[in-house]
């Protein structure tokens, strides 16, 4: 299998310390993992990024950049156009859609939900939001399957070690230590549940 990530989920699981783990769960070897170029320049150089998500985070970033595939051909860009003239799609993320079309068996980890939704809304873009069904997983449902494999204690201790990394995982995680594991399931598939009221249900793909 391979998979087409954005920087958003990646810098998230390495500021969790859950990119291996995560990794592992998808039975993904780094060089079945694809970015955009312009992901791996502009983790290393930008001083916002750094600035924002820390040395270790980057770090983590840089190492597994360095064995990824990176696209560096330029996505359809009739499809691009079509993406990019709608407010609340991101650029990049724009791109990682459209080239899910090139990478017809790949799947796509992303971090965001709000493209994701505007995507499912824009009624000239259906075509693309189809063939992307069955196909998106994002930062819950791989937070989930971690629950479930490597236990609560440790997943839990991994994201309290750097909540202010992702908002829903502040919610879910936000008693720290004493968060329970019933609750913070039950958060994180409220979250899922509440992106599949949009994009509808079997659309993401489950772990």
């Amino acid at each position: 299998m391979q998979a087409l990530v954005d920087n958003d989920i990646l810098l998230k699981l390495c500021a969790f310390d859950l990119l291996d783990p995560a990794l592992d769960r998808l039975s993904l070897a780094p060089e079945n993992v694809i970015v955009r170029d312009a992901t791996y320049h502009s983790i290393r150089r930008s001083r916002q990024i750094a600035g924002r998500w820390g040395a270790a985070t980057v770090n983590r970033a840089m190492v597994f950049l360095e064995r990824v595939t990176r696209i560096q051909d330029p996505a359809d860009q009739s499809e691009l156009d079509l993406l990019t003239a709608v407010e609340r799609i991101d650029p990049g993320e724009a791109e990682l859609f459209v080239y899910a079309g090139e990478y017809a068996g790949a799947v796509l980890l992303t971090g965001d939900k709000n493209s994701l939704q505007a995507l499912a809304a824009h009624e000239p873009a259906r075509a693309i939001f189809a063939r992307l069904a069955g196909r998106v997983i994002i930062l819950e449902t791989i937070v989930l399957a971690l629950i479930r494999s490597m236990g609560f204690p440790a997943v839990r201790t991994s994201v309290c070690a750097n909540l202010q990394a992702d908002n829903a995982m502040r919610s879910a995680f936000g008693s720290g230590p004493r968060a329970q594991e019933v609750n913070v399931i039950h958060t994180l598939n409220g979250y899922v549940q509440d992106l599949e009221s949009v994009v509808g249900k079997g659309w993401l793909r489950a772990l």
